[in-house]
C-alpha cells in the first residue's frame, strides 16, 4: 500500500533535504528539529494555502447578516472562523467574481441578500495533510525545507537551492489541480510572495 502522507514525514523529507540527519515522531518533541518546524510550520503551509484556491481546501457555507455597516453597504457577513481566504463564488461567461462589497475587519459588507453563499480556503487544511495533493505536499516540502534551511542548519545559500525544486512542485500542483475542476482553472502560476493576499480580499464588482 502507498504510504499515508504525515506532518512528520514532510518534515523529515524537508530536514533530509537540508542534509539533517534528525528525524522527528512528532512536532511536539524538544529536538532542534521539532521546535524548528513547529516555528515555521503553520506560516510556510498557510502561505501556501492562500496562494491558490485548492480543490481540496475548499469549503462552502451560507452565511446569516449581521447588524449593518454605518454607511456604504446594507448588511455585514462575519466571515467563517476558519476562513483563511475567501474565494469567487460566482461565475459568469467563464470569469469568476465576488459579490459587489468589501472586506473589513473579519467582515463581508454587500447589498446582496441574506443568506449569503461563500467558498473559501479553510484553516484546518494546515494540518490534514492527507487531503493534500501529492504534489503539493512534494511542493510544501521544499517550502519548509526553504523556511528552515538557517534555522536548522546555520548555513546560508541552502534556502536559495530548494527554491527552484519548489517553484517546478508548486507549478505541477497547481496543474494537477486545475485538471481537478471542471471550470476549469486559467489563472497564471506565480512564484510564492509571502503574506502577498494572505488576508487581502477586496471585492471585485460584476453585473448579473
Amino acid at each position: 500500500m502507498p504510504t499515508q502522507l504525515s506532518q512528520t514525514g514532510i518534515v523529515n523529507a524537508a530536514a533530509a533535504l537540508l542534509g539533517s540527519s534528525e528525524r522527528i515522531t512528532s512536532l511536539d518533541g524538544r529536538n532542534k528539529l521539532a521546535v524548528c518546524a513547529a516555528a515555521h510550520w503553520g506560516v510556510t503551509i498557510r502561505t501556501l494555502l492562500v496562494d491558490h484556491p485548492w480543490n481540496f481546501g475548499i469549503k462552502r457555507a451560507k452565511l446569516n447578516a449581521g447588524p449593518p455597516p454605518a454607511w456604504g453597504f446594507e448588511r455585514t457577513f462575519a466571515l467563517p472562523a476558519d476562513c483563511l481566504r475567501l474565494l469567487p463564488s460566482r461565475l459568469v461567461d467563464g470569469r469568476e467574481f465576488f459579490y459587489d462589497g468589501e472586506v473589513e475587519d473579519g467582515k463581508i459588507l454587500t447589498n446582496a441578500s441574506a443568506p449569503l453563499a461563500v467558498r473559501y480556503i479553510a484553516s484546518a487544511t494546515i494540518d490534514n495533510v492527507q487531503a493534500w495533493l501529492p504534489t503539493f505536499a512534494k511542493a510544501a516540502t521544499y517550502a519548509l525545507a526553504e523556511d528552515m534551511a538557517e534555522d536548522l542548519t546555520g548555513a546560508s545559500g541552502l534556502s536559495e537551492q530548494q527554491s527552484q525544486k519548489f517553484e517546478y512542485w508548486l507549478k505541477r500542483a497547481r496543474r494537477v489541480d486545475g485538471l481537478e475542476s471542471q471550470r476549469g482553472n486559467s489563472a497564471p502560476i506565480a512564484s510564492r510572495s509571502r503574506w502577498l493576499s494572505s488576508m487581502r480580499t477586496p471585492f471585485n464588482p460584476y453585473s448579473d
